[in-house]
Parts: C-alpha cells; structure tokens; sequence
C-alpha cells in the first residue's frame, strides 16, 4: 500500500515540480532593457552620412559619423540610460543627415541629452531622434 502512495505523490509532484521549473527558467532568463537595448544601431536612409551607434554595457555608447565620402567626421563616447520608455543619450550628436563636409561645424554640437522612445516587435528594435515621426530613424543590427 505503501508503495501505492508513493507512486501516486511521484505523479501528482511531477506537474507541479515541472511548472515550478519552467516558471523559475523563464524569470530568469528574462532579458532586462538595457541588455535588450545593447548592440549595434545604424542610421536608416542616410545619404550624406553614415551613422553608427553603440550601445555597450557599463551605460557607454560610441557614437561614429561618417562624411558621404567615407570619412570618419564625428567619433566620439558618451553615456546612456534606461527610461521609462526608452533611452536618455548624454551628449548627443543630433544628425539629421545635413551635409557635415560644407557644415563641419554641426559636429560640435554635442552638448544636448536626447531622450528616445524605443519601438520594439519581433523582427526589429528601432528609435527615430528626428522632429517628425518616423524621422531620423535607427534599427539595431544585432
């Protein structure tokens, strides 16, 4: 009879056990903002720039803006932070694809914070910096 009743709490243990196990993989394994927001972000449709943006760990980001003509214009390091519905850029670049060879002096303006919303689905993560929507827009690479 014993046996019998241990047999039955082995079965009735086992889902609960399981379900235990998959709730604490799945908590765990949840990806917090900031690492989701790490990687590498390229400017969208940029024809006389080309603008790259990395976000790294430690809540650095390294900004590298290129001429039309492939040459590296603005390379540059700062700091970011998670908010509540996106990303806060310190010292920011606001590259609005103007043409930084015959207005070199845009480069210094890098004094301003800039506070984007991030946009996430399933394919792609993005933020736009520009007055309009859907304006001055990145996507994450990787």
């Amino acid at each position: 009879m014993e046996v019998i009743i241990n047999l039955i709490r082995k079965i009735v243990m086992t889902p609960r056990l399981y379900s235990l196990l998959f709730l604490c993989i799945l908590i765990g394994c949840k990806e917090s903002p900031q690492e989701s927001y790490m990687g590498t972000y390229a400017a969208v449709s940029y024809t006389n720039t080309k603008d790259t943006i990395y976000i790294l760990s430690q809540d650095v980001y390294v900004r590298k803006v290129y001429d039309r003509n492939g040459q590296l214009a603005l390379n540059m390091k700062s700091s970011w932070e998670v908010t509540s519905d996106g990303i806060n850029f310190h010292s920011f670049f606001l590259n609005l694809d103007r043409d930084i060879i015959q207005y070199p002096e845009l480069l210094f303006d890098t004094v301003m914070d800039m506070n984007v919303s991030v946009k996430k689905n399933i394919l792609k993560i993005r933020f736009c910096t520009g007055y309009l929507e859907n304006q001055n827009c990145y996507v994450k690479l990787n």
